[in-house]
């Protein structure tokens, strides 16, 4: 009865260890399975101790003394069944394991610890709530992009899979990545929904999870994308440092506001060079809305940053104030 219950025990975690992330299950329950399982386990013992299993079914274990010599006792065919079987299993799920580690292998040789981000879908008819969203796929790249042993490819490289169908394994071979992050949003007002998939460069699905959160300022909206940059960093295996920690959990800005104007005015910039010549019109209304970020926060780097990009890219020709960095 206890390599029976032992074998099936391990049958069970190796069921929910695998079957967690495709079925969505909730991530404590292998946990709680376990400490179920454990708990059991001494009561195994001791019914196996009592009881022995014969051909007329459990029977309470005779005393020593009126156990006949060379008695044996018959176990039913139903355990002997059982025990096969488990063992059966238990190999399948071990080899199971086995492949898929090696199929994650392949893939780190091939490309390394790397990984794109593609732009996020919008799942809900606002279109105002594109740039947000976009800022959002834009915060988690850059927090990636502080983890030196992880390559990620550049926000400009992925543009091009804005609102197209292509399959993974043809954006992994064209970036040179061992995974793929795609990602869907809905906003209403605070209310934000974010769900996620980690894929692989042979469209395995490595990871997925869902999340709901209220954002009410930037220290919410920054630490919110902080947590799921080092989530997925952990899926990964990469090594993240104090000192990389702590630079993605800084705050670029203060100002809400701010970083809204900044990540519109990010998308305009984006957009300025998507048709091959450099749309000024948009580059103008890029550099305005910059400044309006600087207006609101003028500490904020990365909009003085982008701010220099435009006038580099202008040539100074319809700037229309006048650029000081502190």
């Amino acid at each position: 009865m206890i390599t029976v219950y032992a074998s099936a025990s391990f049958v069970v975690i190796e069921l929910i260890n695998n079957l967690t992330e495709p079925l969505s299950l909730p991530p404590n329950l292998a946990t709680l399975v376990i400490i179920i399982l454990a708990v059991g386990f001494p009561l195994a013992i001791i019914l196996s101790w009592l009881y022995d299993l014969t051909g007329e079914g459990m029977e309470k274990t005779k005393p020593l003394s009126e156990v006949r010599e060379g008695e044996k006792i018959a176990v039913p065919n139903a355990w002997k069944f059982a025990t096969y079987v488990s063992f059966v299993v238990i190999i399948g799920l071990v080899t199971l394991n086995i492949v898929g580690t090696n199929r994650v292998s392949e893939s780190l040789t091939q490309y390394g610890k790397s990984i794109a981000v593609l732009p996020f879908i919008n799942d809900t008819q606002d279109k105002e709530n594109d740039q947000f969203i976009s800022g959002t796929m834009e915060s988690i790249l850059n927090n990636l992009s502080k983890i030196k042993d992880l390559r990620v490819v550049t926000r400009s490289s992925v543009e091009k899979y804005r609102d197209t169908f292509i399959p993974i394994p043809m954006v992994a071979e064209e970036q040179n990545v061992s995974y793929v992050l795609k990602g869907s949003m809905q906003k209403y007002g605070d209310q934000i929904r974010i769900t996620l998939y980690l894929i692989d460069k042979n469209d395995r699905l490595m990871w997925s999870e869902q999340y709901d959160r209220e954002i009410k300022d930037a220290a919410e909206y920054f630490a919110f994308w902080s947590e799921i940059a080092q989530l997925v960093a952990e899926e990964l295996e990469v090594v993240i440092t104090p000192e990389e920690q702590h630079l993605m959990e800084k705050l670029p800005t203060t100002s809400l506001s701010a970083h809204t104007y900044f990540q519109r005015g990010l998308g305009l910039y984006e957009e300025s060079f998507r048709e091959g010549e450099i749309d000024t019109t948009k580059l103008r209304q890029a550099e305005e809305l910059y400044h309006e970020a600087l207006d609101t926060d003028s500490a904020y780097a990365p909009a003085y940053a982008q701010l220099a990009w435009v006038v580099a890219e202008s040539g100074w020709k319809f700037s229309s104030r006048q650029v000081q960095f502190d």
